[in-house]
């Protein structure tokens, strides 16, 4: 199972691939233990959960090198055995991020992956990237534009030029990422009104097409979570001009079922919770209720709704 796919780099007991410029002795060597490479007292946990985002140093060519390490948990029979033929989360986020980086499309630089088979069972698997550092997910800039008082209009249309522009160039690689949430977009703030350096993470769902179709795109499109008119203006600044109906319609469709979902895990988190299981994580800030969003417009020196008329019916009822 383990000799299955293309060849690659050895590091110890496990096979895999390194790009080019990170195919280093000294990197081998010390990718030949990724257990005590994650526990050393330099490894940092950036995200915790059944896969783990570990930041830490790593020698390549003699310096060193600040790695984002994303550890994949073990996974049931069943998924190791569907893995065995299609590659594992590490190997397919691995060639998502080759192929988005090959065309220009934004991720942070890939360096390789790992993974470690005992016959049919996948036991260890690891994918590495350059560290985005001071990047920042499209969800913490919309928090801290939320935050200011007022909020800029120009600051938001800023913002959602700069995402709507990396998603298009994704979508025109051929990349649908469908798993397009805004914790998973990384941008690089140049100011208090700027943004840059479009990149997306957690790749491992993505697929790599010829062509995206309509459908497609807006079935990334609906992951992306903003009050209904930033999400009217995105979908123009995505399409360049008015979307076609069906794009529009096909978004509407994923976000509602996106929405089911949502209130399906909510229902077992719930369950959980009453057979006396606890979460050690904390919770999640979330977004301003609908009813609290405005922004303010510089040019007429006033606020401005967020919300469609349909929205602001249904949190306004007269």
């Amino acid at each position: 199972m383990a000799a299955s796919g293309p060849a690659g780099e050895v590091a110890g007991r496990y096979i895999g691939t390194l790009a080019d410029a990170y195919r280093a002795p000294d990197l081998l060597a010390r990718l030949a233990d990724m257990p005590a490479v994650l526990a050393s007292p330099a490894a940092r946990l950036i995200a915790s959960g059944r896969n783990r985002n570990v930041r830490v140093e790593m020698p390549i060519h003699g310096r060193n090198v600040v790695v984002m390490i994303k550890a994949f948990g073990v996974q049931s029979w069943f998924k190791d055995l569907r893995d065995g033929r299609r590659g594992s989360k590490a190997r397919r986020t691995w060639q998502a991020a080759a192929h988005l980086a090959a065309h220009g499309a934004g991720t942070p630089a890939p360096i390789g992956f790992l993974e470690r088979w005992e016959g049919a069972r996948l036991r260890e698997s690891y994918y590495l990237a350059r560290y985005a550092d001071g990047a920042e997910t499209f969800r913490d800039a919309l928090l801290r534009l939320f935050d200011e008082n007022p909020p800029q209009s120009v600051q938001f249309v800023n913002l959602l030029e700069c995402v709507a522009d990396g998603v298009r160039r994704m979508h025109a690689a051929g990349f649908l990422h469908n798993d397009l949430g805004n914790q998973n977009v990384l941008l690089q703030p140049t100011g208090p009104r700027n943004w840059q350096d479009f990149m997306v993470v957690d790749l491992n769902r993505g697929r790599i097409r010829p062509r995206l179709s309509l459908r497609q795109r807006a079935r990334d499109l609906s992951r992306l979570e903003l009050p209904s008119d930033l999400l009217q203006m995105l979908a123009e600044m995505y399409w360049r001009g008015i979307p076609p109906r069906a794009l529009l319609r096909w978004e509407r469709r994923y976000r509602w079922l996106y929405g089911l979902q949502i209130l399906k895990r909510r229902g077992l988190h719930a369950l959980r919770q009453w057979r006396g299981a606890r979460s050690v994580e904390a919770p999640v800030r979330g977004y301003p209720a609908p009813r609290e969003l405005f922004i303010w417009d510089e040019a007429t020196a006033q606020p401005i709704a967020t919300l469609l008329r349909r929205e602001r019916t249904r949190n306004f009822p007269a």
